[in-house]
């Protein structure tokens, strides 16, 4: 209903509500509301266009019936879906030009310490700031990763209090955008560049963050959510590989050096990532209503803090499956971040590949990631997302050892493509179950908060394997091994992804947790009423 000036009327919400442990009923609240009288049709109600119908059935907790109107045709009007798609576009070469960026830094600092004339098998011993020039780009991400991420639960918590998340988002897009343009000055230098990659994450944690807080939107069942995911990661992959064949068929044909391809990919990069970014958050995400009344009184940090515990508490309380998944995905991510974050120091010490190979690494990773997007979206559907998400966990974990196995000897090169493809499959599957599993667990009056927690945790320890092939680097230990010891963190997860219990058990879990969330706002708002007409 279009509020304006009227007679009042009822506003009536339709919540679930558990009356026994296997019956789901559903119950009405009716409050007192103004509402306009129509020109036409029933006294005192207006029908709303199909756009603000939907955004209605988005933010009036507990209607499922958006799922069945959308079932047939997922994109159709979906201004939502649209937008997403096209903001996770738009990230896709500006997260893609980081391995040319990290080729480029690196090959200059090896210039500068005097590393470039050793022979193909001698590893350089120089230092530069304390540590090894193969050491600095992984080094300085995985500090910069968790000095972040302690902050994103409080962001989130405050987003929820505002109006502006779209504005939010628009702005910290058009940050990055910036960021990777200035990267460009890698031709005078990497000290410039090497900061704005340390300065990145802050600002596309916080983009992400408010990305992540419209996938509620788009649907509450896991199926449609899925479909949704999958088919934006296989477009952030498949533009990723678009991308890449752009740099690499330019840096062959200008017979390109390290720095020069850089250069080249991040020009590439901005242009195409800033009509993208631009359009998404202008023309198709929409604004956000305020979805919690900060306290009066309270400064904006306080009662961020104070959300953020009063939050955790509930899920400990009411959501135990909520907890579990928290707990696992904090090693399960990390495991499958760290494999995109370490592959270009990887391709370039321990293989000898050159920017152009490296990036042919890159476009093969990301096809078989496009594969696995699709895998995981099959195995959400036909199965589950956490019976999916444990399979490629459990299958990382395996096909690990295989690096190991494969990259040593005078074909290590070559075979290491087969191996690749096998990661890409499980890194692309596992990040679509994930990311419908945190989906439809996330109560729609609280998005940018929970999404808060999820960033902080999925980022909690991606410093622990950077630090881990940092360390085993610096020791002398072959970087295939590190590899094979990373993903230990896979089999870890997959057995806390265990404790979750049954599919079934865990959203009943949620719907328990949502139902009780709803009542307390509908509460809330019966007694607001009720104060107003009183007065």
């Amino acid at each position: 209903l279009k509020q304006s000036s009227g007679p009042t009327k009822i506003k009536r919400y339709h919540i679930p509500a558990m009356k026994s442990d296997d019956e789901n009923v559903l119950s009405t609240v009716e409050l007192k509301s103004t509402y306009p009288a129509a020109e036409h049709g029933e006294e005192g109600l207006e029908p709303l266009n199909p756009q603000e119908e939907r955004d209605n059935i988005h933010y009036s907790p507990g209607n499922e019936d958006f799922d069945l109107k959308e079932s047939q045709s997922i994109w159709n009007g979906n201004n939502i879906a649209v937008g997403l798609l096209m903001d996770n576009i738009a990230l896709s070469p500006l997260a893609t030009s980081y391995v040319s960026i990290s080729v480029a830094i690196l090959s200059s600092v090896e210039e500068e310490v005097g590393c470039t004339d050793l022979p193909p098998n001698i590893e350089c011993d120089a230092r530069i700031w304390g540590v090894k020039p193969s050491s600095l780009v992984t080094l300085s991400s995985g500090i910069m990763g968790l000095a972040v991420c302690i902050f994103m639960p409080l962001a989130g918590a405050i987003v929820d209090y505002s109006k502006e998340r779209r504005k939010i988002g628009y702005w910290t897009g058009i940050c990055l955008v910036v960021f990777n343009a200035a990267q460009i000055d890698i031709i005078r230098g990497w000290r410039i560049p090497l900061l704005f990659s340390m300065v990145g994450p802050p600002v596309y944690f916080l983009h992400s963050l408010i990305s992540l807080a419209y996938y509620p939107s788009l649907s509450s069942g896991p199926k449609l959510v899925a479909k949704f995911i999958s088919s934006f990661e296989i477009a952030k992959f498949v533009m990723n590989t678009l991308f890449l064949s752009c740099l690499i068929f330019i840096a062959r044909v200008f017979h390109a050096d390290d720095i020069t391809s850089a250069f080249i990919g991040q020009l590439l990069a901005v242009t195409v990532s800033l009509p993208f970014m631009h359009f998404s958050w202008r023309d198709y995400l929409p604004d956000s209503p305020q979805l919690n009344q900060k306290p009066s009184g309270e400064w904006y940090l306080i009662a961020g803090l104070n959300k953020i515990r009063q939050t955790c508490n509930e899920i400990k309380r009411v959501n135990e499956p909520m907890k579990w998944f928290f707990i696992a995905i904090a090693f399960a991510n990390p495991s499958q971040t760290s494999f995109v974050l370490i592959l270009p120091t990887f391709t370039k010490v321990f293989l000898n590949m050159s920017t152009g190979e490296s990036a042919l690494v890159l476009l093969i990773f990301n096809l078989s990631t496009a594969l696995g997007a699709r895998c995981g979206s099959l195995l959400c559907c036909k199965k589950d997302p956490i019976f999916g998400s444990k399979m490629f966990l459990i299958f990382a974990f395996f096909t690990s050892f295989l690096c190991v196995l494969i990259t040593e000897g005078p074909y290590g090169k070559s075979i290491f493509f087969s191996y690749l493809i096998i990661c890409g499959i499980c890194v692309g599957g596992y990040f679509t179950c994930e990311s419908t599993l945190m989906t439809v667990l996330t109560p729609r009056d609280q998005e940018a908060e929970i999404m808060g927690i999820y960033i902080f945790v999925i980022r909690m320890l991606l410093w622990f394997p950077s630090l881990i092939f940092t360390g085993l680097n610096e020791n002398g230990v072959g970087l295939n091994k590190a590899i094979a010891v990373i993903q230990c963190n896979a089999l870890l997860a997959a057995f806390l992804l265990s404790k979750m219990g049954a599919y079934d058990e865990v959203m009943a879990a949620s719907i328990t947790h949502k139902s009780q969330r709803n009542t307390c706002r509908i509460n809330l708002e019966i007694s607001t009423a009720s104060d107003s007409e009183l007065l």
